[in-house]
């Protein structure tokens, strides 16, 4: 749990230096019609919702990390992130992080593709986009945006 006791995130187990490669992503990307027939393979309506709620853009497609394999679905936002993903596909600290801190991602920064707001609107899923747009200005507070 985050130290706010709001959901699941990431945390450090150990000292981690500035600009160090903190991933081994398994990704799996979905056009329009893959997502739509994965959704359709889902029982109903809450696992669509929890199974978008982990989801982001990236190069026009619904992108979700493989819980079989790694852990980036649980990387919560930060407007002060720990983490940025680089032109590589990777992601690395963008400041030293401490042990036991929690590694964030600023959400942000995702692009924004057609198909997944619309179905992040169908589903309930919360619009981050929105969301960031509305507390920009709390990035003092270290605001997180937590699915």
């Amino acid at each position: 749990m985050t130290p706010d006791n709001k959901g699941i995130g990431v945390f450090a187990a150990e000292f981690i230096p500035a600009n160090t490669r903190v991933d081994d992503p398994s990704i799996i990307y979905y056009n329009e019609q893959e997502t739509l027939e994965y959704l359709a393979s889902l029982p109903n309506d809450e696992e669509r919702k929890k199974w978008l709620e982990h989801s982001f853009s990236k190069d026009g497609k619904l992108a979700v990390h493989d819980a079989n394999v790694d852990d980036g679905g649980m990387i919560n936002h930060s407007f002060n992130p720990t983490m940025k993903e680089d032109i590589d596909g990777h992601s690395y600290t963008t400041r030293d992080v401490q042990d036991g801190e929690e590694l964030t991602e600023d959400y942000t920064t995702y692009e924004v593709v057609d198909f997944c707001e619309k179905l992040y609107e169908k589903y309930g899923v919360e619009d981050w986009h929105m969301n960031s747009e509305n507390n920009n200005n709390n990035d003092n507070n270290n605001s997180k945006i937590t699915f």
